[in-house]
């Protein structure tokens, strides 16, 4: 603890040390939502990690269509920045397919090959489309 602020330790949420239900791994902490005092309890974590799966959700089709158009007018700049938004954030929910197709593409601009930017455009969609169902057979609100 520095300066009076708890620290956060990476710490498996779920059953006794393992992952949980849904194999993730959360950060264990104090609430100070409510007032501080308590660690936060599993249900707490499941609670915030469904408000930010279903957020990630909202901003999805967004995030992709400027992916999208950023890449079609040549807004390279702005095309990496919405990638690496909805890389991390995929990863963090546990779309990993979907956060593997967007690395695929920051790698092919990195290169300058804008050849394969349709192709990878394509997937990107596809794998985008797929996505809900999955996340929201795991989290539900």
């Amino acid at each position: 603890m520095a300066n009076g602020t708890p620290a956060l330790a990476a710490e498996p949420v779920g059953d006794g040390g393992h992952r949980g239900r849904t194999g993730r791994v959360g950060l264990v902490g104090t609430n100070h939502s409510r007032g501080g005092g308590g660690l936060m309890t599993s249900t707490e974590d499941d609670e915030m990690m469904s408000r930010f799966v279903h957020d990630y959700l909202d901003l999805l089709d967004e995030r992709v269509l400027a992916i999208d158009t950023n890449l079609t007018n040549g807004d390279l700049m702005a095309a990496e920045v919405a990638m690496l938004s909805l890389e991390s954030s995929s990863t963090m929910v546990g779309a990993t397919e979907l956060a593997k197709i967007v690395r695929q593409l920051r790698v092919t601009l990195g290169r300058g090959d804008r050849s394969q930017f349709p192709h990878l455009v394509h997937a990107l969609r596809a794998e985008a489309s797929a996505v809900p169902g999955q996340l929201l057979g795991v989290y539900r609100h």
